[in-house]
C-alpha cells in the first residue's frame, strides 16, 4: 500500500549552534563569518488563538500582503514584532494602535 502524499509543507528542524563572537563576527557550528552588520533570524510562525471575532483577524504574514492600504489598524501584542508593524503602518499613514495586556497595569 502506497503512502498518501501530504499537502502540508514539512520543514526539518535546523540544529545549529550560533554565537556572536564580537560586533563583526558570528560563529555558526564553529565556522566564523564576518560582516559589517549581523542579523540573526531565529524563525518562527504566527499563532492564531480561537476567539469570537477571529474572522476579522489577520496574522503578520497576511499584513504584508493586503490588497489595499487600510484606513486604520489595531495590532495585538506588545513585543518587538507588533511594534515594528505599528511603525510600518504608521509610516504608510495608517492610523495604528497597539493593544496588549499586562498584569502590571
Amino acid at each position: 500500500m502506497e503512502a498518501e502524499a501530504s499537502s502540508t509543507p514539512v520543514q526539518p528542524p535546523v540544529d545549529v549552534e550560533v554565537k556572536i563572537v564580537d560586533p563583526r563576527t558570528v560563529s555558526v557550528n564553529g565556522k566564523l563569518y564576518t560582516a559589517k552588520h549581523i542579523l540573526v533570524g531565529v524563525g518562527g510562525r504566527p499563532s492564531m488563538q480561537i476567539f469570537p471575532g477571529i474572522e476579522h483577524v489577520i496574522h503578520s504574514y497576511a499584513a504584508l500582503d493586503l490588497p489595499s492600504k487600510p484606513e486604520k489598524i489595531a495590532i495585538v501584542g506588545g513585543g518587538y514584532i507588533a511594534l515594528e508593524f505599528a511603525a510600518i503602518f504608521n509610516g504608510l499613514k495608517v492610523r495604528s494602535m497597539c493593544l496588549f495586556g499586562s498584569r502590571k497595569f
